[in-house]
């Protein structure tokens, strides 16, 4: 059922048992094989859940995915006995959470484009030009620069609240880019450091889990 889905390239569906032991994984892979514990951070998260959630995580394999888990119980009051997930890489999601902005953006320049039209028509120069200045901006913002920003001081009420309305979500889309790239290099720095440490410690480490299984 889950292959006829049609789910994007590296999504999976798989089941632990309640000490973390993979049973189940679609499409198989001798990356995360059966019989083996999950990743801890995973199966920790999912173990103490009240009910179904989000997490994101990079997985065996190295793809970063949102996953979600549902621990499954046989009482609501006991604990859970298995526990379900299904992974979806975040490459994929951004990509239709970018189709979305431009699909917005494209409308947005449309009705801009409509009212300039409309309010040249009418005579109301002004009119035009604060619209101009607001399709200005939209394109610098489609086109990747999220500081480009707009004057709300019009006559015209209904442009002032355009105008404020674009100022926030340019700010919002500029925080969100902000709010990417400090994750990006916090996630980079981080891989970094535990592969100095693995690659210069003369050492043996071993990785343990909840109940004392070697990971």
């Amino acid at each position: 059922m889950y292959g006829k889905m049609h789910f994007p390239e590296k999504s999976f569906v798989g089941a632990s048992d309640s000490n973390g032991i993979r049973l189940y994984r679609y499409p198989e892979t001798t990356v995360s094989p059966l019989g083996l514990p999950i990743r801890h951070t995973v199966y920790h998260e999912a173990l103490h859940a009240a009910g179904p959630g989000f997490l994101e995580d990079e997985g065996q394999d190295g793809v970063p995915r949102m996953v979600a888990y549902a621990p499954i119980r046989l009482e609501q009051n006991q604990p859970p006995y298995m526990l379900v997930f299904t992974g979806v890489p975040k490459s994929a999601i951004l990509e239709a959470s970018n189709h979305v902005l431009l699909r917005d953006f494209g409308i947005f320049l449309l009705a801009i484009a409509l009212t300039l039209v409309s309010g040249w028509v009418m005579g109301g120069r002004s009119l035009g030009m604060r619209l101009e200045s607001l399709a200005d901006a939209a394109d610098r913002v489609g086109s990747g620069d999220r500081s480009a920003r707009v004057a709300e001081d019009s006559d015209i009420d209904e442009v002032a609240t355009l105008a404020r309305s674009f100022n926030s979500m340019a700010q919002a889309l500029e925080h969100d880019r902000q709010e990417r790239e400090r994750t990006e290099r916090k996630l980079h720095l981080e891989v970094r450091r535990r592969r100095m440490l693995l690659e210069r410690s003369r050492d043996g480490i071993v990785l343990l889990g909840k109940n004392h299984r070697i990971i």
